[in-house]
């Protein structure tokens, strides 16, 4: 026997009142042709706003509430979009129905993480004014609310990982700068979270923990930004980080080390995430010092064509790989000594520019690169 579901909360209990079908559960109202469509085709696309029965609002949380604690993030958000539609004030699954919208994310779908992020303060103001809720309920629900936005973020950053670098650790040259790119985005998140954390963690001590977690989530980014990475073709490249991205990643891992001594005293930064100005390793890279002196930028298309005469032609031989053990032993006392001369960055420039342009003929531009792979 063939039966009629609800699409908006599953119920079969639909009877039929004034020419449509009436679910006596959520009051969702169904045409003779849209009943119909229940049955043969299965369940159709609802639209227009839906006026909830009061006396089953209680109803329709429950069924929101059941579907984000399995994990199905789809039926949760429909169910809580319901629910905040008819009920404003339920601040708690407004929250939720941003959860689980961030928790449905793609690559390309990532910007829904800004969500809960964005209105988590709102959700701790609304925490902390509901009269009928303890010290130490409104603690534990603010500290949850970091902890799983906590937990988004990090996914993110696991799913960048799973789609961009491959199990040997290894990147092709187009990945690296789209994973540079979302790794700068989840560092924007992840300190914009500890800011949060930070602000409520004079009244809640509890936060603590999520806030040392946290940190410790930013120092595996910047730790993933700055590491050296082979190509996964085999031609022998390697990416590095720019100087203007590691200086970036010096600098947050900075203001994380000021804040977490406060709560650590004795904290010590990882050597990678220090400038070697200031006595660290510094970033694994390898930059072309005098191009990127002249040209001012790493990344810029000049640099890029000189990386891959590099790595495709040089790097190719014995006494190319010598030309190049050379250079980067010259090469940074050079700079270091007139790179900041106006006139040697204009020869520089002349005599690269004509170079770059016949390397750019004998395909080492990027779009010839790109079409060549």
């Amino acid at each position: 026997m063939q039966i009629i579901k609800c699409e908006m909360c599953g119920s079969n209990d639909l009877i039929k009142h004034d020419g449509v079908f009436v679910c006596q559960h959520c009051g969702c109202k169904y045409t003779l042709d849209e009943a119909r469509k229940l049955i043969t085709d299965g369940p159709i696309e609802v639209t227009g706003t839906i006026t909830i029965k009061k006396d089953n609002l209680a109803h329709i949380k429950k069924l929101g509430d059941e579907a984000y604690e399995r994990g199905d993030w789809q039926e949760a958000y429909k169910y809580y979009t319901e629910v905040v539609e008819d009920d404003p004030a339920d601040y708690e699954r407004k929250f939720k129905r941003m959860i689980a919208s961030a928790s449905a994310i793609t690559i390309n779908t990532r910007s829904a993480i800004n969500g809960p992020i964005n209105h988590l303060d709102e959700y701790i103001e609304s925490v902390e004014n509901d009269t009928d809720l303890s010290y130490s309920i409104k603690e534990g629900k603010i500290v949850s609310a970091c902890s799983l936005v906590t937990s988004r973020v990090v996914s993110l950053h696991n799913l960048a990982v799973d789609v961009y670098i491959d199990d040997n650790e290894k990147v092709i040259e187009s990945s690296y700068k789209e994973f540079l790119d979302i790794s700068s985005e989840i560092l924007k998140l992840q300190t914009s979270l500890l800011s949060y954390e930070i602000a409520v963690f004079a009244n809640y001590k509890k936060m603590k923990d999520d806030i040392l977690l946290t940190m410790d989530n930013i120092i595996s980014e910047l730790l993933a930004c700055t590491k050296k990475y082979n190509d996964s073709i085999d031609r022998g490249l390697t990416h590095y980080i720019s100087n203007e991205g590691a200086q970036y990643c010096y600098d947050v891992a900075e203001f994380i080390l000021n804040e977490r001594r406060k709560i650590e005293p004795d904290y010590i930064l990882p050597s990678r995430l220090v400038s070697p100005t200031k006595g660290g390793t510094g970033a694994q890279k390898a930059g072309c010092y005098i191009a990127t002196c002249v040209y001012g930028s790493y990344d810029c298309p000049e640099v890029w064509t000189l990386r891959r005469y590099r790595d495709y032609c040089l790097g190719s031989s014995w006494y190319g790989r010598l030309f190049i053990k050379c250079y980067y032993a010259i090469s940074p006392q050079i700079v270091k000594i007139v790179g900041d001369k106006k006139w040697f960055k204009e020869i520089g420039r002349r005599k690269l520019d004509k170079f770059i342009e016949n390397l750019n003929k004998q395909g080492y531009s990027n779009t010839s690169y790109n079409d060549k792979r």
